[in-house]
């Protein structure tokens, strides 16, 4: 069986349970978990944010197959890192069939200095 890294999303678990990632500790890559099958019988085709905005991505430059391993590596530079929720789609096609089909992974990126939706009073003895 195949060891996952440290820091690895889920595929598929993007919408119900994103992983939240503090933007000072972000990592130069993230590892996106796939499917062992996938990773052996099928191809990416191609890579878009789906979530705050639609967006078309050219992968090539910031995603690496690591060969039949299940996960892909993204380099994390390249990613939407504007604080809240991120979503991308993974396309594949199957190679033996030319089914295709997409993963998801999701995170949502926080800073140290959160937006305060409260008013601190004094306590007035």
């Amino acid at each position: 069986m195949a060891e996952y890294p440290v820091c690895s999303l889920l595929a598929d678990e993007a919408i119900s349970n994103p992983k939240v990632i503090n933007k000072q500790t972000l990592n130069e890559y993230i590892y996106v978990s796939i499917p062992p099958h996938i990773a052996c019988n099928c191809a990416l085709y191609g890579v878009c944010e789906v979530c705050p905005k639609f967006v078309s991505l050219d992968y090539a430059d910031f995603i690496i197959l690591e060969g039949h391993h299940p996960w892909v590596r993204v380099k994390s530079s390249k990613l939407n890192l504007s604080i809240g929720l991120h979503v991308y789609e993974l396309k594949y096609v199957d190679t033996s069939s030319n089914a295709t089909f997409s993963l998801h992974f999701a995170y949502i990126l926080q800073d140290n200095d959160p937006d305060k939706p409260y008013i601190y009073m004094d306590r007035e003895d």
